[in-house]
This record gives structure tokens, sequence and C-alpha cells, in this order.
């Protein structure tokens, strides 16, 4: 059952793509499809980059200020896993300020999707293992899946049981 949490099997999944700042409608209608239809609810995004989708409009106008705001220095490594750690909480916090099922990474950094945080496997290993201080399969909180999809095969063989489930995307299939 590689890629699979056996807790979860049976389940139906919806990805949102406009998970933030949702409207009271958008709340009833998120709350209605997991509770009547048993629908497990995750978000999803990119991290190319620690703060992708998740820096305040006033700090995300340029990658200097963005890094200062997440506390990102390149070469310090100590300052790089702290402010993955502050990414990983701020993604935490979505999931549990929406109540919702889960977060999906949308992982592609081959395929024009990389950057400092998707290319490097060690940080992203440490963004999972940052992540399932919250959410995914070792957590305290098991229930919110961490899911990764795109190119999951790329990531370091220990970051798989931080995994709830990965799915490997083809673009191009022929036959």
């Amino acid at each position: 059952h590689a890629g699979r949490n056996p807790r979860f099997d049976g389940y139906r999944f919806a990805v949102g793509a406009n998970w933030s700042n949702l409207s009271e409608g958008k709340i009833k209608d998120l709350r209605e499809v997991q509770q009547k239809k048993g629908t497990k609810v995750v978000f999803c995004s990119f991290t190319s980059y620690v703060g992708q989708n998740f820096t305040p409009a006033e700090y995300n106008t340029d990658e200097a200020t963005r890094n200062e705001f997440w506390g990102w220095k390149e070469g310090d490594s100590e300052a790089i896993n702290a402010a993955i750690a502050k990414y990983a909480k701020a993604i935490a916090d979505s999931v549990f300020k929406y109540n919702y099922d889960g977060f999906d990474i949308d992982f592609e950094p081959n395929y024009g999707y990389g950057g400092p945080l998707a290319s490097d496997m060690g940080r992203m290993h440490t963004l999972l293992t940052e992540l399932n201080k919250y959410i995914g399969p070792k957590s305290p909180n098991p229930d919110k899946l961490l899911i990764v999809d795109g190119e999951p095969q790329t990531l370091n063989a220990e970051s798989g049981p931080l995994i709830d489930y990965f799915v490997v995307q083809a673009y191009t299939v022929s036959g």
C-alpha cells in the first residue's frame, strides 16, 4: 500500500485552490461537504520558496523583503531552518483556522516550480518534518492529512513516512 494510508481508504478528496480568506458562505459550504458528504477537503499550494502563498502582501513586494519577513538568510542553515519552521507553522495555522482536513504540497521542482525550498530535498525534508509537528501521519493530529503531489519520487526516501498520500503526476503520456 505504498503511497496510501489505510486510515483514509475509501474517502473522497477535494483540493481547494481558493483556500484563504473564506467568506461565511464558503465556510458553510466547506462544513456541509465535509459533514454531510464525508468529503475530505485539503488545500494546495506550491512551496517553491519559503512563504509562497503565505507572505502578507506588505512583505511580498520583492524577494529580499519576503526573505527578511520569514528570516531566510541564504548560506545560514540555522536561519533557513528557522524560516522553514515558521512557514510550516503558518501552513498548519491555516489548516486549523478553516478546519481543513489537511494540506497538499504541489511539488514540481523539475517542471517550472523549483526554487530555494522545492529544489533542495534536504530543505523539503525539513519542511515535512516541521509540518509533522502539527499535521500529517507523525503529528499529534494524524487526522490532518499531509499530501505531496507532482514529483514525490524525487524526495529523499526518509521523507516517505512523513506523508499520508503522494500522487505522481504525468503530463505527457502517450500510448
